[in-house]
């Protein structure tokens, strides 16, 4: 999905990944796309410290509390992916040479099937990721 920045907003320098902060696999999963060298492409960032982009590209703190998103600029306008899309989008921009098989993996997405699954696998894996939360990680989602 595109949207346009109106004019006064400024544009977005490279795209941002959006996660909730206070999710530990949400925090891991950030941690594992930049130790395999996402961060190099993208901005990860707490959605909770973005609500001034948020309004800008109308996503709203329940959207990032049900998904993953990355806003990925393009000109004026900006294009957005969540959920397995915006995952996948962090395997495609891994650099390190261990991680060809997640690049792969994010270029597969696209091509139908495989994109019904991993968004089906995404949903309920982010209905229930409080289950999957490490003792002692905060995880905001209710049960």
């Amino acid at each position: 999905m595109y949207l346009s920045l109106k004019k006064d907003q400024g544009r977005l320098q490279r795209p941002i990944f959006l996660y909730d902060a206070d999710c530990g696999v949400c925090t891991r999963t950030v941690h594992w796309l930049k130790d395999r060298g996402a961060g190099i492409a993208i901005e990860f960032t707490p959605y909770q410290m973005q609500l001034d982009l948020l309004r800008r590209v109308n996503l709203t703190e329940e959207e990032c509390l049900d998904a993953a998103w990355v806003i990925e600029p393009n000109g004026s306008k900006v294009r957005l992916y969540r959920g397995a899309a915006a995952i996948n989008y962090g395997f495609r921009k891994t650099t390190l040479p261990s991680s060809l098989g997640w690049r792969l993996l994010g270029r597969l997405y696209p091509l139908p099937g495989i994109r019904q699954a991993e968004d089906l696998g995404y949903a309920w894996f982010a209905k229930n990721r409080r289950r999957f939360s490490r003792e002692g990680e905060v995880c905001s989602v209710e049960m």
